[in-house]
């Protein structure tokens, strides 16, 4: 069996179709914890630590959490290697996929809220700590067994206002009309990430791209000019969202992640999410006494079953730590 740095195993190469043998995507097992991480390894050492450096900063449920930072040598080559948690459903542009192929959908406004809240705190959490993602799309978005959704692939990203803001980067058609106008002053800023959360928040709800066409410069044209698709089907709360970002002009978006957590639509979901309510129990009244009165409600049961598991335990005298 092959081991990375003496200690992770191998188990499969992720990204088949990833002929860059310079960049590779591991699933790897670390025997000490007995369980699967992902290993994801470049050797452009530099990059892949600058990667390292952001993320281990980083500490928030909305955001892929790195575990360790590795150099080992595979196939003759040098990497540095960047090991984190393994999200078993996938990423969101699959389940995107999957939904879209669903017949009939059954898909509502609060499924997608579900999805969409996850996403707005950990971008606000990312612009409090005055980081720009600048590839915000689907498929670095990953979700856990229960949806639970986690921000990753942080190899673009950088500090507002450092040395390495100074390129255009991402993905084409995540990219906002600055971006693709190459205005290289306007891109390097938090309006960046809003523009292309936009997007998610658009595709998350509907499963498909707001801008996207057979031809793609008619789609840059769409970019450029914030023309959407129409839709039959109407999510008014997250319309209202999408609104927030997909304007034309920079200073016409929400400034930021914290501003748009703060958006009425959202501001409570984000709250039971800050106290520990998962997702599929959210409560959806636009009532701030009911959302509370609902988190309470199962703060205590949860409360009430950690009691009833310390009684057991001390009436069968099982250790705590077991």
């Amino acid at each position: 069996m092959t081991f990375f740095a003496g200690r992770y195993a191998f188990l499969r190469k992720l990204e088949e179709n990833n002929t860059n043998v310079h960049k590779q995507i591991w699933l790897v097992k670390d025997p000490k914890e007995n369980n699967e991480l992902i290993l994801k390894s470049s050797v452009n050492q530099a990059d892949a630590k600058a990667e390292y450096e952001i993320m281990k900063q980083l500490d928030h449920s909305n955001i892929v959490k790195v575990l360790d930072g590795i150099t080992f040598t595979h196939g003759g080559c040098e990497y540095f290697g960047i090991t984190m948690k393994f999200m078993k459903n996938g990423d969101l542009d699959n389940f995107i996929d999957s939904k879209r192929n669903e017949q009939p959908i059954c898909w509502t406004e609060n499924d997608a809220l579900r999805l969409i809240a996850q996403l707005i705190a950990g971008l606000s959490y990312l612009h409090q700590k005055e980081i720009i993602h600048r590839d915000i799309k689907p498929s670095n978005i990953f979700l856990g067994p229960e949806n639970e959704l986690v921000i990753g692939d942080f190899g673009i990203s950088d500090t507002l206002g450092t040395t390495r803001m100074t390129r255009i980067v991402g993905t084409d058609h995540f990219l906002p009309p600055e971006a693709i106008e190459e205005d290289e002053e306007e891109c390097l800023s938090f309006a960046r990430d809003i523009w292309s959360c936009g997007v998610v928040i658009y595709m998350i709800s509907y499963q498909k791209h707001p801008f996207t066409v057979s031809s793609r410069m008619r789609t840059m044209m769409n970019i450029c000019e914030a023309k959407m698709h129409e839709n039959e089907t109407r999510f008014r709360k997250c319309d209202g969202l999408i609104n927030l970002c997909l304007q034309k002009e920079p200073e016409n978006r929400v400034a930021n992640g914290s501003f748009l957590s703060k958006n009425r639509n959202i501001e409570n979901l984000i709250y039971q999410l800050d106290h520990g309510i998962p997702p599929s129990d959210f409560c959806f009244s636009d009532n701030i006494v009911d959302v509370v009165q609902a988190v309470n409600a199962k703060l205590l049961q949860e409360n009430e079953k950690i009691a009833e598991i310390t009684y057991i335990r001390k009436k069968k005298k099982i250790p705590s730590n077991s």
